[in-house]
């Protein structure tokens, strides 16, 4: 019939049974769209538990550490057209986990790393607050004395020392832990050092006592009760212990000669006239304080010169 040409309902231009229907999807607003059997997209394969199983082989072993060139043999699984192939093949940083548990427990820190708060990473010229928010972020304390640290008694440490400490420990940012692994290291090197130095010190006063003992014999101890007398007289003791000048042999002899000679005579003075008093006991200060100065290597004419510095002041306190 005329009134049925060119509708959808018989005539030549309705859809013959036996053709291949075309699908057509009409939306308000919306183009119409046809999609032909030919352009259908294929669905994805499913990788069954078998081919699974298959590609673990290649690239485990049963001890579940990698298999030698693995990463060339999971790229080569994917295919080349797959991007991820190459990145695989080419990461540097998957060799470092030599298991696959190692490599699925850094997968999973990396996930919950990426949940985490994050915190600006300070430069050079970042503001105090910027270093202050980094170092609060580490577990740095609110203030010095909520740091929870130990300090070793061997050191005797005293409570300005102590603040000196604390106060560095939170300039540099560090957390209790860090602050602990500081003090102990710090501790254990200057008890070494004082192991050494006293080490060192009782064998220097075991070397002088020998060198002593043989020029003096029997006469030792009772010349070092002069020695000391002498000393303590004068007042320098705490000079002489300062300089660890009470441990060489060289200085006891040279102040044994002053003792001598003050037991002996009235006339320290010598041939050069006397010394003042005060002005004797300031050059002596002044030797004591110079290593440098020969009297300490035991120069003869040094010894002499402060042979006469001691008696000078020596008559000044009898």
């Amino acid at each position: 019939m005329s009134e049925g040409a060119g509708s959808l309902l018989g005539g030549g231009g309705g859809v013959q049974e036996g053709e291949p229907q075309a699908d057509l999807q009409v939306q308000q607003g919306q183009e119409v769209t046809q999609q032909t059997p030919g352009q259908l997209q294929p669905e994805p394969v499913a990788v069954t538990t078998q081919q699974q199983v298959s590609l673990l082989s290649k690239i485990v072993n049963d001890d579940l550490t990698w298999k030698e060139n693995w990463r060339s043999s999971l790229a080569d699984s994917l295919g080349p057209e797959d991007p991820r192939a190459l990145t695989i093949k080419g990461s540097e940083s998957l060799s470092k986990y030599k298991t696959l548990p190692d490599a699925l427990n850094a997968l999973d820190h990396a996930q919950r790393a990426m949940g985490a708060d994050k915190v600006v990473k300070p430069t050079a010229n970042s503001p105090a607050e910027v270093w202050d928010e980094f170092y609060r972020a580490g577990g740095r304390p609110q203030s010095i004395n909520d740091y929870d640290v130990k300090f070793s008694e061997d050191l005797n440490i005293s409570p300005e020392r102590e603040k000196q400490v604390r106060e560095l420990l939170f300039q540099t940012g560090l957390n209790n832990k860090q602050a602990q692994t500081y003090i102990d290291f710090y501790e254990q090197d200057q008890l070494a050092n004082l192991k050494a130095q006293k080490e060192a010190t009782d064998a220097q006063i075991v070397e002088s006592r020998e060198i002593l003992g043989k020029n003096w014999g029997e006469q030792l101890n009772a010349r070092l009760g002069q020695v000391t007398s002498l000393i303590d007289n004068l007042g320098i003791r705490d000079v002489v212990e300062d300089m660890g000048l009470g441990r060489r042999h060289e200085f006891i002899e040279a102040m044994y000669k002053v003792a001598s000679q003050f037991s002996e005579s009235n006339d320290l003075l010598g041939t050069s006239g006397p010394i003042a008093p005060v002005d004797a006991q300031s050059k002596i200060d002044e030797v004591m304080k110079d290593p440098s100065h020969p009297f300490h290597s035991g120069n003869p004419e040094a010894l002499k010169y402060m042979e006469s510095l001691f008696k000078s002041l020596a008559m000044s306190k009898r």
